[in-house]
């Protein structure tokens, strides 16, 4: 669930807590993701092997940054393999005041993939596999034939992505699910492929976990022994390893990971203690490929250097990797509608790829789960590098886009802040009607950023579901996103939960007879739709 945050961004506004502290928050990938920061930070500088001028800037941005609440965790910019900028902002511990260091150990969510996909391309030199094969012929249990290696490595598989396992976790909420899991829910799952494999592009967890289960059955060893041999050892990553809620590793560089509970409060907690994060970290918490590492950022800068000058895969597998994937049409696939200023993105193997190559070829990948947010970006032609791990999940994309602007000596572009606060936060302490004038009048403020689509869904059940005497004001809520959201069917089925859960069955059918119209394969709504009618 989403987090709440103040927009005051003022360090003294939060001097009321016990640690001090301030909040952002954006919705980033296929989840929200929240940012926190607190008031004090660690200077780790690398060799001066940049301008000062250029250095001088950067600390001019970041401290602002970290003193505005807008950055935490470990952030290392390099050039050419050394490091130019390195440092650490926050606390890797609250409860026990231990400050974020060059040492602290951040989980990589998502940007564990660039390990597994690595991973699929040692084997594939060894003669081991093919991309063109398809994933039958290793699990012949699996349900789907036409989808290869390569749809899953590129996304095209057009697998579902977690939802896959919501029914199995309702039947069974006391069990952690595992890779393993994945083709038996598979084979019981009623709706099918998303698209036709290549037909189209949706980033789904469940295509690297199935690479992950590949990687053992064809090298006959756990993933974790797998890639420590054949990453970890080579590039010298000492602090890097896989873990999940089956697998431990004690570490005492280890960074807990919060988070804040809703849009609308301002208190922070270990995201282990919150009930809304619970199937993500419980009950989704045993798979692995598709995240699972944790790691440092100088270890993640030897595997930049290791990965980029070729030690770990061929050239023409390298080239490959970071090639954009083109669908069945032979048209380019699209993987992020803007990164920062930068522009879209393509999607290789674990690899986001800019489209716009005037300055360079530049891939990245970025992470996000509850407490985590995480980005590697790396421009291949001037050898830069940027590595940005944070403990509580942000708006990382926006800040490595900052540090590369300031790399090659340009201005960075200042980050907003999201209205998503300012409106929740009106809304529970100050009334519907100032809600709205509040949002009407920053909405075209430039330093605000309005909220999406899946903000205005995750406020709406929060106000739903956390009081009783907030359930009018998630009604609020919803109806203020489907007037600004009005051919979103997922805010559509919301605003109808909403109208079903106040008692107003005849509105309720309007909407999720909207939102089936809208989505045909919105099971939900049309579940919701036959029980009310048949009342």
């Amino acid at each position: 669930m989403p987090r709440g945050f103040d927009i005051t961004l003022k360090s003294s506004y939060f001097n009321h807590l016990a640690f001090g502290s301030l909040a952002v928050s954006i919705y980033f990938m296929k989840k929200p993701v929240y940012f926190f920061i607190l008031l004090g930070f660690s200077l780790f500088t690398g060799p001066c092997l940049y301008g000062q001028n250029t250095t001088a800037k950067m600390d001019g941005v970041f401290n602002e940054q970290f003193r505005n609440g807008l950055l935490t965790g470990n952030l290392l910019i390099a050039r050419q393999g050394k490091i130019i900028y390195q440092k650490s902002f926050g606390f890797q511990d609250i409860a026990n005041q231990v400050q974020n260091t060059a040492a602290s150990a951040f989980a990589l969510a998502s940007v564990s993939k660039q390990f597994t996909s690595t991973a699929v391309l040692q084997l594939k030199e060894k003669g081991k596999l093919r991309l063109g094969d398809p994933l039958i012929k290793y699990f012949p249990d699996f349900p789907f034939p036409n989808i290869t290696i390569r749809h899953l490595l590129t996304h095209t598989s057009g697998l579902p992505d977690y939802e896959l396992f919501d029914a199995l976790i309702e039947k069974e909420p006391g069990r952690i699910f595992t890779n393993h899991d994945i083709i038996p829910a598979l084979k019981i799952w009623k709706n099918g492929l998303l698209f036709k494999p290549g037909d189209s592009w949706s980033y789904s967890n469940m295509n690297y976990c199935l690479l992950a289960l590949l990687i053992e059955k064809l090298s006959s060893e756990t993933l974790q022994n797998y890639l420590a041999k054949n990453i970890f050892k080579p590039t010298g990553m000492q602090h890097t390893y896989l873990e999940n809620k089956l697998i431990k590793h004690q570490n005492p560089d280890r960074t807990v990971n919060y988070e804040y509970p809703t849009y609308y409060t301002s208190t922070i907690m270990n995201v282990d203690s919150m009930a809304d994060e619970h199937r993500m970290i419980f009950n989704l918490g045993g798979f692995s490929g598709q995240g699972g590492l944790t790691s440092t950022s100088e270890d993640m800068l030897r595997f930049d250097n290791a990965f980029f000058a070729g030690m770990l895969i061929s050239a023409a597998d390298l080239e490959e990797a970071l090639a954009p994937v083109k669908l069945n049409d032979g048209t380019a696939a699209k993987a992020k509608d803007g990164f920062g200023n930068m522009g879209a993105c393509g999607y290789g193997f674990g690899w986001f790829t800019l489209n716009d190559t005037t300055k360079g070829k530049i891939v990245l990948h970025d992470g996000g789960r509850p407490g985590i947010s995480t980005i590697h970006l790396h421009n291949l032609r001037t050898d830069q590098t940027i590595i940005l791990l944070a403990n509580v999940a942000g708006n990382v994309n926006d800040l490595a886009v900052s540090a590369y602007h300031l790399l090659n000596g340009e201005p960075a572009p200042g980050l907003r802040i999201p209205l998503i606060y300012t409106y929740a936060r009106a809304l529970v302490n100050e009334g519907v009607d100032v809600a709205t004038v509040k949002l009407q009048y920053l909405r075209d403020n430039p330093l605000y950023q309005m909220p999406d689509n899946r903000m205005w869904v995750q406020l709406g059940y929060q106000l739903l579901f956390q009081k009783a005497e907030y359930k009018p004001l998630g009604v609020e809520a919803f109806k203020t996103a489907s007037l600004l959201f009005p051919d979103d069917w997922y805010v559509t089925q919301g605003f109808a939960a909403a109208l079903e859960q106040a008692g107003k069955k005849d509105l309720a059918i309007l909407m999720y007879k909207k939102c089936i119209l809208l989505n045909p394969r919105a099971d939900y709504a049309a579940g919701r739709l036959r029980e009310l009618e048949a009342k």
